[in-house]
């Protein structure tokens, strides 16, 4: 599936719009900025939350970390495991910060 816009996904939030903002960077930069209502799954603990995540399976999925590499990592595990609505946030919580919304602050 193509990559969220940080535009896109801030008129989804705006929206109410129902899907899993699937965050997967590590505890201390959850601390730095953060997206209010985001799921929280570091990387190296998502195959332990899997049994959580299958439970939200047929909703869309937007994953996101710092700049986009994690969670591009994390959408290709999800598909492999098959979810089949996941999507990157492009350039991650820095670009939604730097594009959509400064309030989430940038780190």
């Amino acid at each position: 599936m193509r990559p969220c816009t940080p535009q896109e996904l801030k008129e989804k939030l705006d929206r109410g719009d129902d899907f899993v903002l699937l965050d997967v960077r590590n505890d201390d930069e959850l601390a730095s900025a953060c997206i209010q209502g985001c799921m929280h799954v570091p990387l190296d603990k998502l195959d332990d939350r899997m049994d959580d995540l299958e439970a939200l399976k047929t909703k869309e999925f937007i994953v996101m970390c710092h700049h986009g590499l994690r969670s591009q990592m994390a959408q290709e595990y999800l598909t492999v495991q098959g979810f089949k609505r996941v999507r990157n946030l492009d350039g991650g919580i820095d670009a939604y910060a730097m594009h959509a919304d400064p309030g989430v602050g940038r780190y």
